[in-house]
């Protein structure tokens, strides 16, 4: 069974519903940069979508400081991390915006949604909007990767950790218009457990 909220089709038990209506609340919310999330990737198996997509971006760089999106061939990735992987749009504004052009399939189905063709700030929750907002500029910014990991709350009280990965890819002019990310749902566990 599905609904929508905000337009956005979701399943009647899925993340992305709850987030939006208030039912779901993330509990705690981090976020590295740069060497850092670096030193965080460098802790999570090789097998890891998140390794997997961070290795493959950097091979597209071929040298040069950042990938570009023309270089991005979806039958490079590993069948295994594909699923796993989405591309987020670079919209230019003060504030920029950052919109999902492409969600994975096993994306979807962590949030109980696909939200390919909507705007960060539709989906995330309000209270962590500022904080991704800073993230996804500071790899705007700076060229540098960036790791969102944090725990979900669910309305019937169990938990779940959820890691992105966002990596920075340029356009034909050079400048930053999206980002390769990967994301994956680690670790469940119920309250009082």
């Amino acid at each position: 069974m599905s609904n929508s909220i905000k337009g956005i089709v979701t399943d009647s038990d899925g993340l992305l519903k709850e987030l939006l209506s208030g039912a779901a609340s993330p509990a705690e919310i981090t976020i590295a940069l740069g060497d850092t999330a670096r030193d965080l990737l460098a802790t999570r198996p090789d097998d890891s979508p998140l390794v997997e997509v961070t290795r493959y971006w950097t091979a597209l760089q071929g040298g040069r400081e950042l990938p570009k999106r023309s270089d991005i061939n979806p039958v490079e990735i590993s069948p295994a991390a594909l699923p796993h992987v989405t591309l987020v749009d670079v919209v230019p504004g003060n504030p920029r915006r950052f919109k999902y052009r492409l969600v994975g399939t096993e994306v979807a189905a962590i949030f109980g949604a696909d939200y390919t063709g909507f705007h960060m700030d539709e989906i995330v929750p309000p209270i962590l909007q500022e904080q991704v907002q800073r993230a996804y500029d500071f790899g705007c910014n700076t060229g540098d990767i960036v790791i969102f990991y944090g725990a979900y709350v669910r309305a019937d009280g169990s938990f779940y950790t959820v890691t992105r990965v966002a990596l920075p890819v340029v356009g034909p002019d050079g400048e930053i218009d999206c980002f390769l990310s990967a994301v994956t749902r680690e670790l469940d566990w119920k309250r009082g457990c």
